[in-house]
């Protein structure tokens, strides 16, 4: 059986990480992949109250508005880091850079920039 089959359908039926652990015989860890590779291709939403299937356009709606929510967070989170990654540019190693499309972007913004 794959993730998606122990998890139910609907809020009132959310399943808790713990429990799905322990129906599926996974680790949280490989539980946690599994669930991310399997919202690639069905929604799985997750609560306060565990993970479940939606049950309407509804319940998708409000869970990619809370993981935008987040998502955007986690963004403007990382502004600080990025000005001080461009204050310190010259203490960068090459091979860093080299490993880093992000960083590669952003050092060549800035120089664009002025």
């Amino acid at each position: 059986m794959e993730i998606i089959d122990y998890i139910p359908r609907g809020k009132e039926n959310a399943i808790t990480r713990h429990e799905l652990s322990k129906q599926s015989g996974l680790r949280d860890r490989v539980m946690r992949d599994d669930i991310m590779a399997a919202r690639y291709a069905v929604p799985i939403i997750s609560s306060g109250k565990g993970y479940y299937k939606p049950t309407c356009v509804t319940d998708v709606i409000k869970w990619v508005d809370q993981e935008m929510h987040r998502a955007f967070s986690v963004f403007r989170a990382l502004r600080g880091a990025k000005e001080y990654i461009l204050a310190h540019a010259g203490e960068i190693p090459d091979e860093y850079i080299a490993k880093r499309t992000w960083l590669k972007k952003l050092l060549k913004r800035r120089q664009s920039n002025g």
